[in-house]
């Protein structure tokens, strides 16, 4: 079984949605009733294994690497989740220009399931 936790009622609206997308997928939508953010060096680990992926999105704060969209598709990405077309349609967003990132990227992606 999986838990999401949302914080903001826009966090819960995704998570109902994924979860009606999901039906066969048990997960729970839980809200915390306290929440302490783990230290910069914890935050999308995975990807900051890939500093030059990390280093492309410019990123400068752990409150911006805790928001950043790009920074968690991307850190599912590089851990061997997701499919390459899903990666292929989604590049263009994360806002990184180097083709070769791309392809290193979508040479780790898919390989878990």
């Amino acid at each position: 079984m999986q838990g999401v936790f949302v914080y903001s009622t826009e966090q819960e609206r995704l998570a109902s949605q994924s979860k009606s997308q999901h039906p066969g997928r048990a997960m729970n939508i839980l809200k915390p009733s306290s929440f302490s953010a783990a230290g910069q060096s914890h935050q999308k680990y995975i990807l900051q294994r890939h500093s030059d992926v990390y280093r492309a999105l410019k990123i400068r704060s752990n409150a911006e690497l805790m928001e950043s969209r790009a920074a968690a598709r991307l850190n599912g990405y590089v851990a061997g989740y997701g499919k390459k077309d899903d990666l292929d349609k989604e590049w263009p967003t994360f806002g990184i220009a180097d083709d070769r990132l791309h392809q290193k990227v979508r040479g780790l992606c898919g390989r878990r399931k």
